[in-house]
């Protein structure tokens, strides 16, 4: 899975940034607007906010902590005594950072997907498709603010 997918489905999953997730902090959260045209049932509504709820602390955890590893390697790669060993260290430790949050966007994509019925699960996935190309085609800031195509 590439980082724009993890980033992706995590964003789908604790709904951070998004309008359609926008709610009140006695109300239960509602699921993104495209799951909400799917047809769900409330059985099935119920069923992925659980998932959702379910992920959401762990996938929010694994991306602060991908950001600090991030920050960090950036902070040894500039560094004047940091060794090349250090560097590696950090840099796979920022890999394993990024296959568990891929590793936990998958699997709570597949657990609702089993919430679905095949017609449901067509539908999710092209609108799953939809999204990844427009996280795909949008201008990324490089380090330096300066913005670039993927």
């Amino acid at each position: 899975m590439r980082p724009y997918e993890a980033t992706l489905g995590m964003l789908l999953l604790i709904g951070s940034g998004s309008a359609a997730f926008a709610q009140l902090p006695s109300a239960p959260p509602s699921p993104p607007e495209f799951v909400q045209n799917l047809g769900l049932t409330p059985e099935q509504i119920q069923q992925i906010e659980s998932i959702r709820e379910q992920a959401r602390p762990k996938l929010a955890q694994l991306d602060r902590d991908l950001k600090a590893a991030r920050q960090t390697l950036e902070t040894l790669m500039s560094s004047a005594n940091a060794t090349e060993a250090q560097i590696r260290e950090q840099h796979r430790q920022v890999e394993a950072l990024r296959q568990q949050l891929s590793e936990t966007t998958i699997e709570s994509r597949l657990a609702i997907r089993e919430v679905l019925t095949p017609e449901q699960r067509v539908g999710f996935e092209a609108e799953m498709q939809r999204l990844r190309q427009s996280v795909q085609n949008r201008p990324v800031q490089n380090r330096w603010g300066a913005s670039e195509q993927p």
